[in-house]
């Protein structure tokens, strides 16, 4: 009877080690030869590809199949099962949005990395050559062209961000095997802090492609701690606009003499709610267009695949995510709405609305 009872508590530990907890990250799994090639060559033909999807006999780094933006769908195909940040219909998106410039037409619509020169126009963006939006403060700014936005890295979102990882393939290396630590999503703080949340395992594709807004379903969780919060990670660049490591009561760039002089950031929905006075049963969970963060000790038990309320834990709230998409969106300023649509007293629920149920 020991046993069987230790038989059962291996497997179930094998299967945690290599699947995770319920609130550990994703990681790549699988045939190695879905991302690798070890020679570049099979039967004396080049297997690897560059950013635009052409077969080529240079090799990438790391011996990867193709480079980041390559296996992420800049061809409009993907390798290795990775995400498409190109999507170009509603079905093929991810939370993050799309950088296809078919969706996202305009600059103020997306992030510019530039890991996308050559292959996305970045013309008329002045944020390679100064310090991004609301960057008064920041701890990453951009001020030469040896130091513009990049995917990962020291200037980039994803990845270790130490001095001196100047490209996307240097700031990612080892992360998709889970060897340089459990950030959500990969991303981390300048000083290299992990971001903490839960991860819908198919980036909120088939939730985003369903057009569900509510009920148990693949969606993320996001952090809305002061510490490792998702709204952190945007303060690195943005700080103007959120201070790093602080709750937003306490933020000067948000509030001043007990006035909110920029919208509340890892703030409770519950207990600061500007237009919210008659309480929150009115305002909807709604996972795609208005989705809140959650304080880290609620991240245990706010899981992707169960349904969230502003009840659940300690209450939602808002993160920079609420209402913006990283990546980008057909909406100006990334927005997951758009906001010269809201119009007070309509009636509509949509964007600044499904809160702020009484401007309705």
């Amino acid at each position: 009877m020991k046993r069987v009872i230790f038989t059962v508590f291996l497997v179930f530990a094998l299967a945690a080690f290599i699947n995770g907890t319920a609130n550990a990250q994703r990681y790549v799994t699988g045939v190695c030869s879905n991302c690798h090639t070890m020679h570049n060559s099979e039967n004396g033909v080049a297997v690897a590809t560059n950013n635009s999807g052409s077969v080529t006999g240079t090799p990438n780094a790391h011996l990867t199949l193709s480079t980041c933006i390559g296996c992420h769908g800049v061809s409009g195909t993907t390798v290795g099962g990775a995400p498409n940040i190109f999507g170009a219909t509603v079905t093929s998106m991810t939370a993050a949005g799309t950088y296809n410039i078919n969706v996202a037409n305009a600059v103020q619509n997306r992030h510019n990395p530039i890991d996308l020169n050559g292959y996305y126009s970045q013309s008329g963006d002045s944020r390679f050559t100064s310090t991004a939006p609301g960057g008064s403060g920041a701890n990453i700014t951009f001020t030469n062209a040896s130091t513009q936005e990049t995917c990962a890295g020291a200037t980039g979102c994803h990845g270790n961000h130490t001095a001196g990882l100047n490209t996307s393939d240097a700031g990612i290396k080892g992360f998709h095997h889970n060897k340089t630590g459990t950030a959500y999503r990969y991303l981390q703080t300048s000083a290299n802090v992990a971001i903490t949340g839960n991860e819908a395992s198919d980036w909120e594709q088939s939730l985003i492609a369903a057009g569900t807004t509510s009920g148990a379903g693949l969606h993320n969780v996001y952090s809305a701690d002061i510490n490792t919060g998702i709204s952190q990670l945007c303060a690195q660049c943005h700080a103007a606009f959120h201070a790093t490591g602080d709750a937003g009561q306490n933020d000067p760039n948000e509030i001043s003499s007990g006035s909110w002089i920029r919208h509340p950031n890892d703030v409770n929905i519950q207990t600061v709610s500007p237009g919210l006075s008659g309480g929150t049963a009115n305002i909807a969970t709604d996972y795609i267009n208005t989705p809140f963060g959650f304080a880290s000790t609620d991240l245990a038990t706010v899981t992707s695949t169960t349904a969230y309320t502003l009840a659940s834990g300690a209450g939602g709230n808002v993160v920079c995510v609420t209402c913006h998409r990283v990546h980008g969106t057909a909406n100006a300023f990334i927005l997951r709405f758009s906001y010269n649509s809201i119009s007070a007293g309509s009636g509509g629920t949509s964007g600044c609305l499904n809160c702020h149920y009484n401007q309705r």
